[in-house]
């Protein structure tokens, strides 16, 4: 992404509330998660043990990796 652009990286029906989706935009591998209607992108992969988010729980405002909780 550049700074101030914008990338298309899904459809809000591809995010049902309180859900994931994993995509690739802009280079990035990026989790979309909807919270309450607002649709956050994070990082998918856990940045201690490497593992796939889009494999693990949403509890809230909370994503629990698959490999360590």
């Amino acid at each position: 992404m550049i700074m101030g652009q914008y990338v298309r990286a899904a459809a809000i029906q591809d995010v049902p509330a309180g859900g994931m989706h994993k995509v690739e935009a802009g280079g990035q591998t990026v989790l979309l998660v909807n919270v309450k209607g607002t649709v956050y992108a994070v990082a998918a992969k856990c940045p201690h043990m490497g593992g796939d988010l889009s494999h693990g729980t949403l509890n809230g405002t909370v994503i629990q990796c698959p490999r360590h909780g």
